[in-house]
């Protein structure tokens, strides 16, 4: 019978690639390879796989002051339920105007579910004309990775956002 050797192969969230950040979903393609690796089909057509939402998780922040005088904020956060291999940790660094007027900035991606942000001591003002100032909140994002590392547009869409802090005093 032909059928009697397939074998079936699951991939796990953890294994696909950085979600691809216009459409929010994971962009996939594949080819068959004989197990004496002799033989191998061409390769699929790409397929877009919609990422599930991955809903919040509970998270801390501290605000710590080292000897070196730059203040860093320490964030942890639980890990979901649902495994992936990194993270996209985004900063919005507040001045004296409104959060809303500052630009969310990425900051890195982490292997693991905590990450150090080091606070600059002066930020530009986004209004014109842009005068630098002191930061005097913080807002700290972590999101499921994505190609390329975009900001996603949360609380209206939590398709990739683990959680979003509130504006935190530094």
């Amino acid at each position: 019978m032909a059928d009697a050797g397939i074998r079936k192969v699951t991939i796990f969230r953890s294994e696909l690639p950085p979600l691809d950040a216009t459409n929010l979903s994971y962009n996939i393609r594949y080819r068959v390879v004989s197990e004496d690796r002799n033989r191998s089909s061409a390769w699929s057509n790409i397929t877009n796989v919609p990422a599930t939402a991955v809903g919040n998780v509970s998270f801390s922040i501290n605000i710590t002051t080292p000897t070196s005088g730059n203040k860093v904020a320490n964030v942890i956060w639980n890990l979901p339920t649902a495994s992936y291999s990194s993270f996209d940790i985004f900063v919005k660094l507040v001045g004296s105007g409104s959060a809303s007027s500052y630009p969310w900035v990425y900051a890195g991606r982490s292997s693991t579910n905590s990450y150090s942000y080091i606070i600059p001591t002066s930020i530009t003002d986004p209004t014109p004309p842009p005068p630098t100032e002191t930061p005097t909140k913080i807002l700290i994002a972590v999101q499921v990775p994505s190609n390329p590392p975009t900001k996603e547009n949360y609380p209206t869409s939590n398709i990739i956002t683990l959680f979003e802090s509130g504006e935190i005093t530094i």
